[in-house]
């Protein structure tokens, strides 16, 4: 089971992750996904430093674009997701669990942010929420399309799909099925 906490501006990050870290101890199935706020990491060090000592390990890390006070449609993934914070997961091989901005991994930008992440960090596992999010069912055909979903480093995590269509590509994909 994957569990983080909830990554809005009004949520304690560091009393968040200290009860999942407690989680995590009482119920080793439990796959903690670290909180990360995008401009300061320390919190997000400091309760890896307190899972360790506890006995337990962070899987990956959920960072979200609603920490910097934006909206989704306002930021670019990079402003929430760091080069610092992707050094970090690289070198702990952490899974991202990523909420994508914008129209979501329709959005060229997002794709090329994506197979940089890759490229430049091939300890990094990608899980990208909601089928990588979209808001046209074209917008995730796009997506399909450009390659990414053939990577090994990419997963798809299916909750908050509502396009049939788009669950019939996905699952027909040689990619997905493959894995």
């Amino acid at each position: 089971m994957i569990a983080f906490p909830f990554p809005l501006r009004e949520v304690d990050i560091a009393g968040a992750n200290r009860y999942l870290i407690e989680v995590m101890r009482a119920a080793p199935e439990v796959c903690g996904f670290l909180l990360a706020h995008p401009t300061d990491l320390t919190a997000a060090l400091a309760a890896w430093d307190a899972a360790i000592a506890a006995g337990v390990r962070f899987c990956g890390v959920k960072p979200y674009f609603d920490l910097l006070g934006k909206g989704v449609f306002d930021c670019a993934m990079s402003e929430f997701i760091p080069d610092v914070l992707l050094r970090f997961m690289d070198d702990r091989q952490l899974v991202l669990m990523l909420h994508t901005s914008g129209n979501g991994m329709g959005d060229l930008s997002n794709q090329q942010f994506v197979r940089r992440v890759l490229d430049r960090f091939p300890g990094v596992k990608i899980v990208l929420a909601h089928l990588g999010r979209y808001v046209q069912s074209d917008e995730f055909f796009r997506f399909a399309d450009s390659g990414l979903l053939d990577h090994p480093g990419v997963y798809l995590e299916m909750s908050s799909v509502t396009a049939p269509a788009v669950y019939a590509r996905t699952l027909e994909h040689p990619g997905i099925r493959g894995r």
